[in-house]
């Protein structure tokens, strides 16, 4: 028997435009704007706004602005701080908390992936990925990483070594 995948039609999306790259704060407690990005091949309008997700979480809210445009390869990370581009964009925000508990532990620096998902008006599945860059640090630091350069090596025992030699010297 011959199965048939339903077909994703592929959108492009930008996580905050205007940014590049697209900075997420763990800490924040505010929304994050990610836009679907209309195109002279793809009208935003056929889109049923109420069925999007982003890594599994709803949409808080939805606009139709122009806010940017496509990049050249958007399986990359690459991105742009390019403003509209003349054709209309759906600028979803998300809260960025929820957002924050799909990524599991992540440290600053760290580049992800987030999926968009959702469906045209026709029921058609469409699908879109932008990246992050974590900022914020999420995972505590170990304790013992006494130098905070990722690592628990010799160079933090010298260092509490000498701290420790300091501070048990008593002037009489």
């Amino acid at each position: 028997a011959l199965v048939l995948e339903p077909l994703l039609v592929p959108i492009s999306i930008d996580i905050k435009p205007g940014s590049c790259p697209n900075p997420i704060n763990v800490k924040s407690t505010g929304v994050l704007p990610v836009a679907i990005l209309g195109s002279e091949e793809f009208e935003v309008s056929a889109i049923d706004a109420a069925s999007i997700f982003l890594n599994g979480v709803p949409t808080l809210r939805s606009s139709y602005e122009d806010v940017g445009g496509p990049v050249a390869n958007r399986n990359e990370c690459e991105c742009t701080t390019d403003a509209g581009d003349g054709f209309g964009d759906l600028v979803l925000k998300f809260y960025t908390q929820q957002i924050v508990e799909t990524l599991g532990e992540v440290n600053t620096g760290d580049i992800l992936t987030l999926t968009l998902t959702g469906v045209l008006n026709d029921g058609t599945g469409i699908e879109g990925a932008d990246c992050v860059v974590i900022v914020g640090r999420f995972k505590p630091i170990n304790k013992a990483d006494i130098n905070e350069d990722g690592v628990v090596n010799t160079v933090d025992i010298a260092i509490v070594a000498e701290n420790w030699l300091e501070s048990s010297i008593v002037e009489e």
